[in-house]
């Protein structure tokens, strides 16, 4: 699943159940996003496909996000620069919540639902901080 998108649109990895609303609106601005069902499939295919960031669901089924996350950081072929956001439902996430994702590598929290423009702005940012410390034609 190796790709090369050196020209394309930032790509986006979406891990755990579907986030239609966000998928889709990421996708109307020109995200390409990628979906995997389980964190085991995320760590695969972020080894792979290179993402510009990495959004976990907290209902990942096969391991909990936290443990996404270490996974990634360790894994070499991801690096540690990549930007990993926990998605949250509308509340805040306590402040114990943050700590730990935060000492796993977590970025931060991207609400769902929340509303669009924030997705597109923390999207941006994110995808142009990723873009800037690695640029993709050496990632691909």
């Amino acid at each position: 699943m190796t790709t090369n998108l050196a020209a394309g649109p930032p790509v986006v990895l979406i891990a755990g159940a579907p986030q239609p609303s966000l998928a889709s609106e990421l996708g109307d601005h020109r995200y390409a996003i990628a979906r995997a069902q389980t964190g085991g499939l995320a760590v695969e295919w972020a080894r792979d496909l290179h993402p510009d960031a990495i959004l976990l669901a907290a209902d990942l089924p096969d391991m909990s996000r936290i443990e996404a996350c270490r996974l990634l950081r360790a894994d070499l072929r991801v690096g540690s620069s990549m930007p990993i956001l926990f998605l949250c439902a509308p509340e805040e996430p306590s402040h114990a919540e943050r700590v730990i994702a935060l000492r796993a590598g977590a970025w931060g929290f991207l609400r769902t639902p929340g509303t669009p423009p924030s997705w597109r702005c923390s999207s941006t940012r994110i995808c142009r901080r990723s873009s800037t410390s690695t640029p993709r034609s050496l990632r691909a």
